[in-house]
């Protein structure tokens, strides 16, 4: 039985990595022929699959309990396109306090008085 339960969620996350590699590759591989990019980068394409799949499979139940396969199949592809993007844009610290500045000053801006 328990067995049974660790076999369905490790291909539930081999599912979910799958169709978020093969998003996050053809967003490169679309950078590499528009010559964006010299090279396709693998290390990138990995590390952006793999966080963005720990994502998703933290949510996985509560999507499963909503939206089909197909769905789930799409959002994880769409999510690989996305989070390769995020993550060569984000790669370095200064990038990413850049980023957490700009939301404190649109959470600040949002509780101004009107």
């Amino acid at each position: 039985m328990i067995m049974d339960i660790l076999i369905k969620n490790i291909f539930l996350f081999i599912f979910i990595y799958f169709f978020c590699f093969i998003g996050a590759f053809s967003k490169d591989l679309l950078d590499t022929f528009l010559n964006k990019t010299s090279d396709i980068l693998i290390i990138k394409i990995l590390l952006s699959s793999l966080f963005i799949s720990v994502m998703i499979y933290g949510f996985s139940e509560w999507t499963l309990a909503r939206l089909s396969y197909r769905t789930l199949t799409a959002l994880c592809y769409t999510s690989g396109l996305v989070s390769f993007e995020l993550f060569a844009r984000y790669n370095n610290t200064k990038e990413f306090v850049k980023l957490i500045e700009r939301y404190r000053e649109f959470k600040d801006f949002s509780k101004k008085p009107k």
